[in-house]
């Protein structure tokens, strides 16, 4: 479930993430490609719609697979737990009373704890993305984090010592730059992200062939290269895909 968690807050409320052209499960991984036509019982549906019915239909929804996540995700007691579940239901404060042999009082006092850790919650998400952009901005730390970065965390901030274990373990040549992998994990990912789109220049807007040329000579699978230099806010294209440029090198 940490993977789970790497995802924005948006991504977690919906149940899956789209990347470049695919929309894929957060729970199972299942994916499903944008511009694909999914026929269920004689009606189609968009490849937006196949993901949502998906969660609903496998995963019993977001809402539910949520409340499930380990306590030390979401601070929920059992008690809390199977209570939340009997409002999902529907029940009024006087049968979740019954059911669960406690006071309406009780329940209402639960209720009001949830909306507090709600804006607890709220508070220090303020208080941690200020401090990460502050962090960003300190001289120490400025230049980790490139302008196109979508959202900055600690995935951007690395030591030294841990950008020369991913230069070793996953570059066979620095240069010219060739990688012999590329990891699974978000911050290996941009340590090694930040070295390919230097290969690119400012000033240049590249055709989606040059692209593939250039990344063709990093790294077999230049098409998972290229969507992750979109996908992080390394690079930008236009929607018809007729030229790419390093983020912030245009105004668009």
């Amino acid at each position: 479930m940490n993977n789970l968690l790497d995802y924005s807050l948006e991504d977690i409320k919906e149940g899956y993430h789209f990347t470049e052209d695919t929309y894929q499960c957060l729970f199972c991984k299942q994916k499903y490609h944008h511009g694909e036509i999914f026929k269920v019982d004689e009606k189609f549906f968009s490849a937006e719609k196949k993901i949502k019915m998906h969660i609903q239909e496998e995963h019993d929804s977001v809402l539910f697979q949520l409340m499930n996540l380990d306590k030390k995700y979401t601070s929920l007691t059992e008690k809390q737990k199977t209570m939340t579940q009997f409002m999902i239901e529907g029940m009024q404060d006087k049968e979740i009373a019954d059911r669960m042999q406690i006071s309406p009082s009780t329940v209402r006092h639960q209720r009001f704890i949830l909306k507090e850790k709600a804006k607890q919650a709220k508070a220090y998400l303020a208080f941690y993305e200020l401090l990460i952009a502050s962090l960003g901005n300190s001289n120490e730390t400025k230049d980790k984090v490139h302008a196109g970065a979508t959202m900055i965390d600690e995935r951007y901030f690395s030591t030294e010592k841990e950008e020369a274990n991913v230069m070793k373990a996953h570059l066979a040549s620095v240069d010219p730059l060739i990688m012999k992998t590329f990891p699974p994990k978000e911050k290996k990912k941009i340590i090694l992200l930040r070295l390919i789109v230097k290969q690119f220049k400012n000033d240049i807007k590249y055709t989606e062939k040059e692209v593939n040329e250039i990344l063709m000579n990093i790294y077999h699978d230049h098409v998972t290269l290229r969507r992750y230099l979109i996908e992080y806010g390394f690079m930008e294209r236009k929607k018809d895909c007729s030229y790419y440029w390093v983020k912030g090198s245009f105004d668009e």
